[in-house]
């Protein structure tokens, strides 16, 4: 069976290949669905909720980005529609764990990537 994911963000993983040496990716869909697939087979696979869509206290949020640091770790974007309140999360790519790195309150952050040497940029609107 086939099932379409409508990503709203996507990161590639370079420090992930698989056995086949093929390039993995992530897809993350608006409700924190996170998904792993593989260039080789261009099959995504679910690894499970991110949970970034609902805010504590809340339940209503979007999952906005992804991007992985120059050690091939894993985070990602959430953000609150009625405040433009975000946190930042790491996750973890085999449970889609993710561990709150900082939290936002009044103001959103939408684009996530990392320099080279680890260094975080993060836009904020």
């Amino acid at each position: 069976m086939t099932h379409r994911v409508f990503a709203s963000a996507i990161a590639l993983s370079a420090c992930a290949a698989s056995a086949q040496n093929h390039l993995q990716f992530y897809l993350m869909e608006g409700d924190g669905q996170l998904y792993r697939g593989n260039f080789g087979t261009n099959i995504a696979s679910f690894v499970g909720n991110t949970g970034l869509a609902a805010f504590p206290g809340t339940g209503n949020g979007l999952a906005t980005e992804l991007a992985f640091d120059h050690q091939g770790r894993l985070f990602g974007i959430g953000g609150r529609n009625q405040d433009d309140s975000s946190r930042l999360v790491r996750l973890d790519p085999n449970t889609a764990q993710a561990t709150t790195i900082t939290e936002t309150e009044g103001f959103g952050l939408n684009a996530l990537a990392f320099g080279s040497d680890g260094q975080a940029f993060i836009y904020e609107n």
